[in-house]
């Protein structure tokens, strides 16, 4: 590979299983949003996303031996079990903008990581849950939901009729 012992690895040298889970996001009784990826603890904040227009789309691309490596296609396993079309899908507008950050003095290297200790910080007894907070949050995600159902059937029958 000729790469130097102090570089850094890079996602693909960490063998992270393409479109499989990596984390998992955490509520709290308080009501903060933790995600929690290789043992480390991030804290979840919705940020502003004012006089931006920005849009989800899909690549889907015919098979290609030449860019298969490791067994996986370029963007992930799925590509392998159909056949690509060489098309880009609109998905949607994004609506919301969720930004995860570390907290850099608990960052452990790469088979350090202290996933107890990162689960002990997240939960405190002394706060209780608010009915309110979680009601409003049910709400919104699921109307998130059928916007994002809708969207999606949309671009589909857009992309059946051409």
């Amino acid at each position: 590979n000729g790469a130097n012992s102090s570089e850094k690895p890079t996602v693909e040298q960490l063998k992270l299983p393409a479109g499989r889970k990596i984390g998992k996001l955490v509520v709290t009784r308080g009501g903060r949003v933790y995600l929690r990826a290789g043992g480390h603890s991030m804290d979840v904040a919705h940020t502003a996303s004012e006089n931006q227009h920005q849009g989800v789309v899909m690549v889907e691309t015919a098979r290609d031996v030449h860019a298969m490596q490791n067994g996986c296609g370029r963007f992930g396993e799925g590509a392998l079990y159909r056949d690509g079309t060489n098309a880009v899908y609109y998905l949607g507008q994004v609506r919301h903008h969720l930004t995860a950050s570390l907290d850099w003095k608990d960052l452990r290297p790469i088979g350090m990581e202290k996933p107890a200790a990162a689960r002990d910080g997240m939960m405190s007894p002394s706060k209780t849950a608010k009915p309110v907070d979680l009601e409003r949050m049910q709400k919104e995600l699921t109307v998130l939901q059928q916007e994002r159902v809708a969207d999606m059937a949309a671009a589909l029958r857009r992309w059946n009729a051409s």
